[in-house]
């Protein structure tokens, strides 16, 4: 019997999971132990702060969850995701309640499942040391934890993922059919979570390729690849019309293309910066090396099939997003786990060079926290509300800022953006929505607005501030750019025409940093 294979048997008779517990209870304590603490570190390090404030996004999450349960499949036909995250926010929201430690606690419970999922995963396919790695790596890694504390469905994608990576390893390396259920609820759940779950599920069936000539029979495989994806595609039929009007109507106006810079520097954002990739790459691949010289085996094969896995998944999202732009860094939530798990692999072989490696890495993420600022809205809004009350005018220059300046400035405000009057505060509208932004007249809203205040009345206008050039060049956001001067521009021309009076812009400035995705506004009020 082949060391793996020694490893994956004893994996399958983990203490608590057999029906000897008794007679192994010093071994389950300790590896209940060591998962506990693991699962300690991870959650003093990611709980830091769970209460930091919503951004952008996070305001959506929040709108969407809100509707009632039935209704929030036909919202999401406005916003291009798929339903399941919010289906499960919304009953947490019934459950736990609606601030930032209640939403976030939701996210990090599912980046602290991911340790011992990790941990039953690559020690059932590579034994207990690689699986030990992998769930110190999961626990860690600096990318789920600033996920970790999302209103959003990272790190459920994580979950999800290495899931579906361990089962497909299972069915297709180790021809364990037993392990096919779990990889189709796994990947079909990942669908109905995130959208470039099928850049992962493009991974897996490119990775077949390896599997391929270690497979008992040609035969075998084609029925094993029919009962692992057939039922995926019939699980997933229903939301298929759904998904097709959201390609053709809302897409993501946000995004630019990609460069290969960003594809270069993919390894980067998952690994936590230069010193955690440096590391793995090095200590990490000696081991994958080594690993892959040992054909034919098994680990071979199962190394092989993580390398496409975590190669293709990134690599078809660039392609894609070159063609039809969907790029966004948070997104390669998605290609995470098989990463990870390939990193936990090569560790483990790499001997003395693995053990340096670890020291390494742990040092380098144990000081990565999650971000203490996500938006400075919430400062805005607090430095806005003392001079406005119901009934005053808030425009919004970019409209999907207007779900989290909802939740944190006062109620019975007029909201505004060049779209027009949002019918929704919690859900912005993308449904051709960059055609309509094309087509605002924002000097004759901005002058109707005006006209209709009452004397003593109030205008807030809230644009964000252009720090990085980078990030407004999508044809959405240099859009947005373009009419969050111009409409400042009409703004001051009505000041000098003595119909406002402005009040000075309030950026919400902390004493740290102003934060990502920042946002100003500035109080006019009618003369």
């Amino acid at each position: 019997m082949s060391t793996a294979e020694a490893s994956r048997d004893q994996a399958l008779r983990w203490p608590w999971l057999s029906l000897r517990l008794s007679a192994r209870l010093p071994r389950g304590l300790a590896i209940a132990g060591g998962l506990g603490l693991l699962v300690g570190i991870s959650a003093l390090l990611r709980a830091r702060d769970l209460g930091a404030h919503y951004w952008i996004d996070e305001g959506l999450s929040l709108g969407i969850s809100r509707h009632a349960l039935l209704s929030i499949p036909h919202v999401l036909r406005q916003d291009g995701s798929p339903p399941l995250f919010f289906l499960l926010l919304h009953a947490w929201l019934k459950a736990v309640g609606s601030n930032e430690d209640h939403t976030h606690l939701l996210s990090l419970i599912f980046a602290l499942a991911t340790i011992p999922i990790a941990l039953w995963s690559c020690w059932s396919l590579f034994g207990a040391r690689a699986g030990w790695v992998a769930a110190g790596m999961f626990a860690l890694d600096p990318f789920l934890t600033n996920y970790a504390v999302e209103t959003r469905m990272y790190a459920m994608v994580v979950l999800f993922c290495v899931t579906a990576t361990a089962a497909w390893m299972r069915a297709y390396v180790h021809h364990d059919r037993r392990f096919l259920p779990l990889f189709s609820v796994a990947l079909t759940l990942l669908l109905y979570t995130h959208n470039w779950g099928f850049f992962f599920a493009a991974a897996t069936l490119c990775a077949l390729l390896v599997v391929v000539r270690g497979y008992p029979a040609k035969r075998r495989l084609v029925v094993d690849v029919l009962l692992g994806y057939v039922p995926v595609a019939l699980l997933f039929a229903p939301w298929i019309p759904t998904l097709l009007y959201q390609v053709k109507h809302t897409g993501a106006p946000w995004a630019g293309v990609p460069p290969f810079s960003i594809l270069r520097q993919s390894p980067d954002v998952l690994l936590g910066g230069a010193v955690g990739k440096t590391a793995l790459v090095l200590g990490a691949g000696t081991g994958v090396v080594y690993a892959l010289r040992r054909r034919p085996s098994k680990e071979a094969t199962a190394v092989g099939a993580l390398i496409v896995i975590a190669v293709v998944t990134v690599l078809s999202a660039w392609l894609f997003s070159q063609v039809s732009p969907v790029w966004a860094n948070r997104y390669l939530a998605v290609g995470l786990a098989p990463l990870l798990m390939l990193a936990a692999v090569g560790v483990s072989r790499a001997g003395t060079i693995g053990v340096a490696t670890l020291v390494i890495v742990a040092l380098s993420w144990g000081g990565a926290g999650p971000p203490h600022v996500k938006s400075n809205t919430a400062f805005v809004a607090q430095d806005v509300s003392r001079f406005i009350g119901p009934g005053d005018i808030v425009f919004a220059a970019q409209p999907e800022e207007v779900p989290v300046l909802s939740l944190y400035l006062p109620a019975g405000l007029q909201y505004y953006t060049p779209l027009g009057r949002p019918p929704d505060l919690g859900v912005t509208n993308w449904i051709n929505a960059l055609a309509r932004l094309r087509q605002a007249d924002l000097a004759a809203q901005l002058n109707q607005l005006v006209a209709q205040l009452p004397v003593g009345g109030h205008l807030v206008f809230v644009r964000p501030i252009f720090n990085d050039p980078a990030l407004w060049r999508a044809h959405w956001t240099k859009l947005v750019r373009r009419l969050s001067m111009r409409g400042e521009s009409i703004l001051l021309s009505d000041t000098h025409h003595h119909l406002l009076v402005a009040g000075k812009p309030y950026g919400g400035v902390i004493p740290t940093k102003i934060g990502p995705n920042p946002e100003r506004a500035q109080v006019y009020t009618r003369i």
